[in-house]
Order: structure tokens, then C-alpha cells, then sequence
């Protein structure tokens, strides 16, 4: 359970009143982790340094209670008797000294797991080797003798393992070290990811079969501390399980912290779990000897946990050559205690219900889809903090989740924008994160009732406990989440008054609410923690990202589709969808999007382009009145007409809805004119469709704003010709100011194909608003040429143009005018690459599990020009959560999303796309394009002569040499060796060579036509991870090719930070660094990328 922070610290010896089911006691508890010594002979300089070893933490574990000794693998070189009789004289050494300093507070067993070095492969029989080929759940079947068989190697390990902690231990793939002290519980769980190990062993090649040990894990403790050596990027990503994704969520569920060896070097990250969103903490240890013969090399960590804040501090030691020196220490937070027992039960009747997809898609084979499935999380725009720039306000709605920044949270949505979805989501994802969440509408709350609306929620959520057990549970394990606020039957001041009730009851209150405007400057005023904001519409890739979920839910197959079918099959789609949406003529929230897919799946036009606009969206409405209403198709007509009438009369009123007595003259008046069914019938079945709503006020008005501009406007169509239609135009004209007029003024030109009078119409629009004088000609976004367009455009409203600003982005005159303007040239900012219509790809050369080779690819489609930017690898840099650092960390930390963090950062970018390739991708890529042309000096031809031998190592291909230098044809292994030469120059000379390396890919690539990269795209993107899809890889490709000669005549290479930054390499505790002007590389990379 959670302890509560809002309990005095003079009461907690006495929590068990408030929680009388558990007593809770609190202590500090210290880690001492060693990793990868690799001992091998008598003369190893390690063995003789276990009293500096515990000299340098003589002091560090003064107020802790308990000392642990862990150890993460390769305690030996190649896991035999006489290496482990060394190395139990060396660990028992080292504890003997800690029982000397601590007496009985150092914990009886040394933790272990087993390393790949610990396994003694002479004893290696031929049937392990063949099972370890293509290891699976199948081949292990429903015994242990595989396992048992592939052990044999580790029995010298166990051996030792059993005799240095006194007690027998038979090898095992899973073992738990549990201290119980002081009434808490502290649990180790060991796994074995070495027990299938090889001598030459590959990333992703490993297995660990979670299902044979998942029922015997134990983690009802107050801490649980994951160990093992590898780590979950050597396991077989491609099983049917995802082996890798299954031990990475399984780890992440329960541990507190994570520690793991075989790297080498020190890390510190947090782990986050796409699917459930939980996060622990892992941290990986510096090698205590790489080198037996020379002291270098050589660290270990201690770790201090305070049990009672669930605060831990990382400390490194790394050797400096004299001693073992204390380096930055790091950070983190434990998971809540208590939330692996999962004290109460949710129904899962209630949890199926809020995972049920409302929207009725239909899929190949009937299958049943739930929400989880499909749903991506929308971005929140801040509504309270208005002096912060546009961009700065934009967050992802998932932090709400683990965020405990803000006590309430208040989303503003409109009708349709996915409010529910979005607050059923969250309910979900907050079990898994462990909380024991509560969901009620709005309309419960009647004056100032709370228990009761509170209680009846629990009773219709939760199964095994009592409200009053809820009640008094602590606070920080709960939240509220309450939607449609609005519909609460109480004023502002009441709805204030509740929320301050709540606060004291929940850790976090999450609210859904259609609008917020009149309430935000009073919440403001009242509650400090407080987020205020809007749900937005789908961005380009959360829609790409919902657009591939859906066509992997719709596969028949989806094991049998190659990833290029797939690929091509989202990008027709998402043409199609952003064809339909427009401009932002309706937003792309996630019910429009999958309305279309839909409609798109079940009728498909000929011909997109010529019906973008007269069917799509009239296949939105058909789909609604279709597939919701359960009209017949003979009928849909009718009812499109009646709504297109029902729409204007309302327009034409200036009235937003109607009562009950009004509709139903309206429907007197239309039945005058038309043939339509009963009053009753219509009713039901447009609101059936949702696009008509019948609200609380007893009001009916359209379910969502743009499909009423959209038949106010197909109504205008119609009577253009006459002398009322001309009148409305005059009208929407003069008042373009209005948002609703400017979208009636778009639709009305989807609607009409009478060029000439679209044409009086933008003029009208410009000239009577604005008095602007016209120049030369220009065509609109629709295609219709008229002949005047605007020389300034001052008079116009800035929020129209933001709103409208993918309509108008393509407009040299505005793009131009937005430039010189700076009153509104921020507003602007965030969408300056897209502007300048500039790429901007981090590139990223992995060598194990760091960043050898960072770049920066800048193509600019407008001046036709490529900027290759390296960054040097050892740039001193803030990395987020691991202070100053080498820039290359930044992946080692966290993968591509930190080290593009990173750059970022420093460097004053907005990056988001992203290449990495790891050297034998590299390899493969350039033999598939058939190999590169370079001219190398002889000195680099001797050096790839006497290094490629290394490269083709990874390929296990024969030897290739060269007999020549100057302009050469080299094979992949070949570009690679050269890439990687440091000896002649430096490492910036190195880096010049890798940008030489990529010219030559590009120049290759440039001679191919678009059909042999189609070709090729499938096997070269497989040698890359990547998030951009192949769509926009063939797009760029594409434009390149079509201007071979301007790109590559226009290719920049540089490296960024320089020594016009003030770069030079420095010394920074015994450690090399380049170090900068940061403020100086950050405008000479933004003058190279924008011309700044």
C-alpha cells in the first residue's frame, strides 16, 4: 500500500491505526554492485585491490540497516574450477572487510546471476548447441530437461554459488534471495539470462522463457530488486511472443530497480513499457576488470534506498589510477509500495465495458476490437498559461497518468473529440501503473452529496472490499477521474467547493468536461496544482500511428503481409484521410478518422481525387445515418437532404438549436415540400446517428460544428444563382473574421464547381474586408485560378490565418509576408520546417549500445541542397537525468528518444525523425546498393588492408582486399573499416570519412531509378530502425532523384560543434572531452540548417 504524504511524521508510528491490515516499519538499505571482473589467473591486478575496493565505501553505508553484496555476471573469464577458487577468495575477502566496518548489518549471501563468461563451454555437448539454435516455447515443451541440458555448462558456477554462501544451490534459470528484517521484506529476483550463452553469441539471439517461472515469482515485498546480466536488447525480438517485449514488461511490472552487467560501462535510464506505460529504473555497472593485466577500466556502484520516501541515490565509483573515486550520483524514485498485492479487485464486467469500442467498426472476420487496440493518445493543449508560446503548451495526455505535478486536471473537448475514450483510457492504463482508480459521470453530483455518488461508483467498480476499507486507504494510491463536469447540477462556486472535498480524498482528480471557460480563473484562484486544457486533433503522426493500427486489426493475416504491402497500404490511407480532412476543415479527431477508414473499407470510389470532397464527406454522414442509424441505403438520401435543410434553417435563423416544439414545425414545414417519414422516425434515427444531439437542457443541435458548416454549406450550393445565395456569400464575406463563416466560405467552394463565381467570392472576401491592393495571379488550394491576390495582408486576423494555416502555407505571398512580420512571426515557429519545406534526420551509428557515429541530414526541398552535420561523439553535454556527459551517452541511456532529446536540447532543435544503423546494417545497405566509389589515399587503402578482416568477421564473408588507391570501388565491409579509421588523423578527421562514407551511399542511390528503390526498400529498411515510414523515405527519395543535379551539386558537410565554437578536447576527471560554446554550435548549426 501507499504510505500518505499528508500524514504527520509524528503519527506514522502509529499507521497502523489508519491502516491496521499492515504495520509498517522504515530503514535505509545499501547496495554494493560489482559486474564483469573476468578473473582468470592468480596474477589478475584485481584480486589484489579488494581492500581499496572497500576502502573507498568505509563510510558510505554509515545509516543504512541492511548491506547487500550483488553480483551481475562474468565473475570469471571462462567458468572454470580454478577461476571460481580465485573468485571466492576475493568476494569472501571483500565481506569479510564489510562485516569488519558493519558487523551483522551485511546481508549472509552474496547475490548472484550468472554471465556468459561464467559458463564453462568445454563442457559443451552437442545436443545443447542444436538447441540453442532455434530456441522457443515449443522446443522447450512442458518439462525442464532442455533447460536442465542446456545448465550443464553453468555447473561450476552453482558450485561456487552454493559453497560461498554456505547454502546448496542446483542450477536454475530463476532464483529469489529474500531477507525479511525489521517486518520488511526485501526480495532479489535473480534471472539466468545466460543459461542458453555461446561463445559467440549475437544480440537478439537469446531466449528466457518467462512462462515456465512467471507462477513462482514472489513480489509481495516492500522492495523488489530485478538482477540479471544481459540485457532485454539480447533476446529474440522475433518469436512469436516478442521475447525480448515479454521479459522487458515482465521486469517492469514488479521491480523497484533493475540492475544488470555485461556492458561494461555505467548506465542509468528509466525503462518506460509502450503498452502499459509503467516505468522502473535500471542501471547497469561499469566493469570491475576489462583488463587483467592493467589497472583501467574499472568501476562499480553502490546504491542507498530510503524505504520510507522510496527515494534511492545512485553512487559510481570508477578507478582514476590511484584510487577508486565516488563520480556523479544519480536520482530515482521506487514504484509506491503496497501495489503488487493489488489490495482491491476491480470488476472486470466494469473494466470490459470502458474497453468496448462504442464506435461500430466493422473488421475482416467479426473480430471483436476493444478500445486498447486502437486508441492513441491525443495531445493537450494548455489553456491557463497563455504567456508561454504555442508549441510550449503542447503535451501528450498519457502523463497525466504517472504525473503527480497537478492535483486536478480539467480537459476541455469538444463534442466528439474523443473525451470518454480518452478518460476510459486512463482509467485502464492507471491499473496497470497500480493505482486503485474511480470513474463517475458528472450528473452524480446533486448539490453536495459525496459519499453516496462515491460509493455507489465503488460498489459498480470494485469487488472485494468495502467503501469504508477504500476510504481510509491512502490517498496517494487513488484517483478520481470525473466525466462531463458539466453536467454536474451545480454552479461554479458548488463545483469548487466539491473539488476542494475531493482533493483531500484522491492523490489526483482528472475531469472531461465540454467547456471550461467559466470556471478555469476561479479554479486557478483556489487550487495551485491545477492543468487547464484543450484536447487537440490527431497530428500528422499520432493519425499515421491510429491509420497503421487500424489496417493491422483489419489483416485477415497479418503474419502473412510484408512489411513494404503494409506500409504502402497505410500510405494510400493516410493520403486519402488527409485528402478528406483538408486543411483542418475538420479536425482530425480519432472517431472522423476511423469513420473514414471505415467508410473507405466498405464502398471504394473509383477515383479519390475527382470525389475528395463531394464524397467523403458525404460518405462521413452516410456512414453515420448507415451504420449507427441502421438506415437503409434508399433511405439515406432523404435524410441527407433533411439535415442539409434542418442545417440551414438554423443558419438561416442565426440559431445554434431548437426545442422540441420548433423541430417539430420545422418537420411540419419540410413535409410540406418533401416526402419524409414521421416526426418520431426521423427524430430517433438522427439521433441514433450522433449527428444529432439532444442535450440536458432539453435542446436538440448537431453533434459536431463542421458537419453543420458542411450541410449549411451544401445548402448555399444550391441556391448560388439566386439573389439569396449571392446575399449569403456578400455576407460570409464581410464577416470572414468569423470562424464558422470562413469554414461555411471553404465548404461552400468544396460544394460548387463554378470557377467564376469562386473567384467574385475570394475577391469579395479580400477587397471589401481588407481594401487591399491586388497584383499578380495565383491558384487557391482548390485548384481555381482567379486573378487577384493580396499585396499585404496586415488587416487580416491573425487567428483566422493560425487557424487556417496549412490552407495558407502554401501561399508564397503569406509564407513571405509571415516572414517580415514579427508580430506574428511566432506564432509561426513551429512550423518553420515545414515553411521551408526542411528535413531534418538524426542519424545515428550504433556500436553496442552506444553512439559511434552521431549526424545531422538536412535536405532542403525548396533550395535543393543536403547538409550533412556531424556532431562530435565525445561533446560535453546535459543529458536529461545523467548531468554533463559525452553526447554518445545520450543513446546508451535512452535509445533514440533520449539522444534526440539531447540534441535537441543543446543545440536549439525540434528534430523528431530519426536513422539508426548498427555496423553490420551499415555493411549490408551498401553491398545491397552494390557498393560505393571513394577516393582514398594509400595510407587508408593500407590501413583497410590491415582492418577489414575485422568487418568481415560480422558478415562471414571471404576477405576482400584492395590492390589500388585514388577513386576505388569499395565493398560495404570495405566503407565500413574506412569509416572507422582513427589512426591516420583524428576523430574528427574520422567523422569527415563518414560523411564522405554517405555522400557516396547518396550519389549511388542517385543513379537508380525510383522503381529499383522500391525494390530495394523493403531489404534496406530492414537493416535500419527507424520512425519514419517507407512512404516518406520514397518521397524524399523521389524529389531527389527528380533533381539529381541540384542536390547533389549542393551537398554541405561540417562538423558542428567546431573550433569556431570554441571546441577543444579537455580533461574532465581523468575522462576526454570535447567541450564547447554551446550557445555558439547552436547558432552555427541553425545558420547551416536555416541560413539564420
Amino acid at each position: 500500500m501507499c504510505t500518505p504524504k499528508n500524514i504527520p511524521v509524528s503519527w506514522r508510528k502509529n499507521w497502523a491505526f489508519f491502516l491496521p491490515l499492515q504495520k509498517l516499519s522504515f530503514m535505509k538499505l545499501g547496495i554494493l554492485h560489482f559486474t564483469d571482473s573476468h578473473i582468470k589467473s592468480a596474477t589478475d591486478w584485481i584480486l589484489s585491490e579488494f581492500s581499496s575496493l572497500v576502502a573507498s565505501v568505509k563510510t558510505i553505508y554509515e545509516e543504512c540497516d541492511r548491506i547487500y553484496i550483488v553480483f551481475t555476471g562474468d565473475v570469471v573469464y571462462s567458468g572454470s574450477e580454478e577461476e571460481y577458487i580465485l573468485a571466492s577468495k576475493f568476494l569472501n575477502s571483500i565481506r569479510s572487510l564489510l562485516k569488519t566496518l558493519y558487523k551483522d548489518k551485511v546481508y549472509e549471501q552474496i547475490i548472484f546471476t550468472p554471465g556468459n563468461h561464467d559458463c564453462n563451454f568445454n563442457m559443451d555437448r552437442q545436443a545443447r548447441k542444436n538447441a540453442i539454435k532455434n530456441m522457443n516455447y515449443d522446443y522447450i515443451g512442458d518439462d525442464n530437461s532442455v533447460i536442465e541440458q542446456c545448465l550443464i555448462v553453468q555447473e561450476p558456477f552453482w558450485n561456487f554459488e552454493s559453497s560461498i554462501n554456505g547454502q546448496e544451490t542446483k542450477p536454475c534459470i530463476y532464483k529469489e534471495y529474500i531477507d525479511d528484517i525489521q517486518k520488511e521484506v526485501v526480495i532479489f529476483h535473480s534471472f539466468n539470462t545466460a543459461w542458453m550463452s555461446s561463445i559467440n553469441e549475437n544480440v537478439g539471439s537469446l531466449f528466457y522463457p518467462i512462462k515456465n517461472i512467471e507462477e513462482t515469482i514472489n513480489t509481495k515485498a516492500t522492495i523488489n530488486i530485478s538482477v540479471f546480466h544481459h540485457h532485454s536488447s539480447w533476446l529474440n525480438p522475433n518469436t512469436e511472443e516478442n521475447n525480448k517485449h515479454e521479459f522487458s514488461e515482465l521486469i517492469n511490472s514488479f521491480s523497484d530497480v533493475v540492475i544488470y552487467g555485461h556492458e561494461h560501462e555505467r548506465q542509468g535510464m528509466i525503462h518506460t513499457d509502450l503498452n502499459t506505460h509503467k516505468e522502473c529504473y535500471i542501471f547497469a555497472g561499469e566493469a570491475l576488470q576489462m583488463n587483467q593485466a592493467k589497472k583501467v577500466h574499472s568501476g562499480f556502484q553502490v546504491f542507498i534506498i530510503n524505504t520510507e520516501n522510496r527515494i534511492g541515490f545512485n553512487y559510481p565509483f570508477h578507478w582514476n589510477g590511484t584510487i577508486y573515486s565516488q563520480q556523479e550520483e544519480q536520482k530515482f524514485s521506487l514504484k509506491e509500495i503496497g501495489h503488487n498485492n493489488l489490495d482491491f479487485h476491480s470488476n472486470q464486467a466494469f473494466l470490459s465495458s470502458l474497453n468496448d469500442m462504442k464506435l461500430p467498426l466493422f473488421f475482416n472476420d467479426d473480430k471483436k476490437i476493444k478500445l486498447k487496440d486502437i486508441f492513441i493518445y491525443p495531445d493537450i493543449e494548455k489553456t491557463n498559461d497563455l504567456k508561454k508560446e504555442l508549441y510550449e503548451n503542447y503535451v501528450d495526455s498519457s502523463i497525466f497518468i504517472g504525473s503527480s505535478n497537478y492535483k486536478v486536471v480539467l480537459l476541455e473537448g469538444e463534442n466528439q473529440s474523443g473525451k470518454s475514450s480518452l478518460i476510459n483510457m486512463m482509467y485502464l492504463d492507471s491499473i496497470l501503473h497500480q493505482k486503485f482508480p474511480l470513474l463517475i459521470n458528472g450528473k452524480c453530483f446533486k448539490k453536495m452529496e459525496i459519499d453516496k455518488p462515491l460509493e455507489k461508483a465503488f460498489i459498480e467498480q470494485y469487488e472485494n472490499k468495502s467503501f469504508e476499507e477504500y476510504s481510509q486507504y491512502s490517498n496517494e494510491c487513488k484517483i478520481l477521474f470525473i466525466d462531463n463536469l458539466n453536467s454536474a447540477e451545480l454552479n461554479n462556486k458548488s463545483i469548487l467547493e466539491l473539488l476542494k472535498k475531493l482533493e483531500n480524498r484522491f492523490s489526483r482528480i482528472i475531469i472531461t468536461t465540454s467547456s471550461i471557460y467559466n470556471i478555469i480563473s476561479v479554479l486557478e484562484s483556489t487550487t495551485k496544482d491545477v492543468f487547464c486544457g484543450k484536447i487537440l486533433p490527431l497530428g500528422h503522426k499520432k493519425r499515421n500511428k491510429l491509420i497503421e493500427n487500424y489496417h493491422r486489426l483489419n489483416e485477415e493475416n497479418p503474419y502473412s503481409i510484408t512489411e513494404q504491402i503494409f506500409l504502402e497500404k497505410t500510405k494510400d490511407s493516410y493520403e486519402q484521410v488527409q485528402t478528406f480532412l483538408g486543411d483542418k476543415l475538420i479536425p482530425s479527431y480519432p472517431i472522423f478518422v476511423l469513420s473514414i477508414l471505415q467508410s473507405m473499407n466498405l464502398v471504394k470510389p473509383n477515383n479519390y481525387e475527382q470525389t475528395s470532397y463531394g464524397y467523403c464527406y458525404q460518405s462521413l454522414i452516410h456512414f453515420a445515418l448507415a451504420a449507427k442509424a441502421k438506415i437503409k441505403n434508399e433511405d439515406i438520401d432523404t435524410y441527407i437532404n433533411y439535415l442539409s435543410e434542418l442545417a440551414f434553417s438554423l443558419f438561416d435563423k442565426k440559431k445554434k438549436s431548437l426545442s422540441d416544439i420548433e423541430f417539430q414545425e420545422f418537420h411540419k414545414n419540410y413535409s410540406a415540400n418533401y416526402i419524409a417519414p414521421s416526426f418520431t422516425e426521423v427524430r430517433d434515427k438522427l439521433l441514433g446517428s450522433g449527428l444529432l444531439v439532444y442535450d440536458e437542457d432539453e435542446w436538440f443541435h448537431f453533434g459536431y460544428n463542421y458537419i453543420f458548416y458542411f450541410l449549411v454549406a451544401q445548402k448555399i450550393a444550391t441556391i448560388l444563382t439566386e439573389e439569396k445565395g449571392r446575399k449569403i456569400i456578400q455576407y460570409l464575406c464581410k464577416n470572414i473574421q468569423v470562424d464558422k463563416y470562413a469554414n461555411i466560405l471553404i465548404f461552400v467552394a468544396h460544394h460548387s464547381k463554378d470557377s467564376f463565381l469562386i473567384d467574385e467570392t475570394i475577391s469579395d472576401l479580400i477587397n471589401t474586408g481588407n481594401n487591399i491592393h491586388m497584383v499578380e495571379p495565383l491558384r487557391d488550394f482548390n485548384g481555381y485560378s482567379w486573378t487577384t491576390i493580396p499585396q499585404e495582408i496586415e488587416s487580416i486576423d491573425h487567428n483566422l490565418i493560425y487557424q487556417n494555416l496549412r490552407i495558407l502555407v502554401g501561399h508564397k505571398f503569406l509564407n513571405k509576408w509571415i516572414r517580415s512580420n514579427e508580430f506574428i512571426i511566432d506564432y509561426f515557429e513551429e512550423f518553420k520546417e515545414e515553411f521551408e519545406k526542411i528535413k531534418n534526420v538524426a542519424l545515428f551509428g550504433i556500436d553496442g549500445g552506444r553512439s559511434d557515429a552521431i549526424m545531422i541530414a538536412s535536405i532542403n526541398q525548396v533550395d535543393k541542397t543536403i547538409k550533412l552535420i556531424s556532431i562530435p561523439r565525445d561533446t560535453y553535454v546535459s543529458v536529461a537525468g545523467h548531468g554533463k556527459t559525452k553526447i554518445n551517452h545520450a543513446y546508451a541511456y535512452g535509445k533514440e528518444q533520449l539522444a534526440l532529446k539531447t540534441i535537441n536540447s543543446n543545440f536549439g532543435l525540434n528534430i523528431s525523425e530519426y536513422v539508426t544503423i548498427n555496423f553490420k546494417g551499415l555493411i549490408n545497405v551498401i553491398n545491397k546498393i552494390g557498393g560505393i566509389e571513394l577516393n582514398i589515399s594509400k595510407a587508408e587503402k593500407d590501413y583497410i588492408n590491415e582492418f577489414v578482416h575485422e568487418s568481415y568477421e560480422l558478415t562471414k564473408k571471404p576477405v576482400q582486399l584492395l590492390s589500388s588507391y585514388g577513386k576505388v570501388k569499395l565493398t560495404g565491409e570495405q566503407a565500413l573499416t574506412h569509416s572507422r579509421n582513427r589512426t591516420i588523423g583524428n576523430d574528427f578527421t574520422r567523422e569527415e570519412r563518414q560523411r564522405d562514407v554517405l555522400t557516396a551511399v547518396m550519389n549511388k542511390v542517385s543513379t537508380m531509378s525510383i522503381t529499383q528503390l522500391w525494390s530495394l526498400s523493403d531489404s534496406v529498411l530492414s537493416e535500419v530502425k527507424t520512425n519514419l515510414n517507407v512512404s516518406e523515405c520514397m518521397g524524399i527519395a523521389s524529389d531527389v532523384l527528380g533533381n539529381t543535379s541540384s542536390y547533389l551539386n549542393n551537398i554541405v558537410s561540417k562538423q558542428i560543434p567546431s573550433e569556431d565554437d570554441g571546441g577543444k578536447g579537455d580533461n574532465i576527471n581523468g575522462i576526454y572531452y570535447y567541450v564547447c560554446d554551446l550557445q555558439k554550435a547552436s547558432k552555427s548549426m541553425k545558420n547551416i540548417i536555416y541560413g539564420e
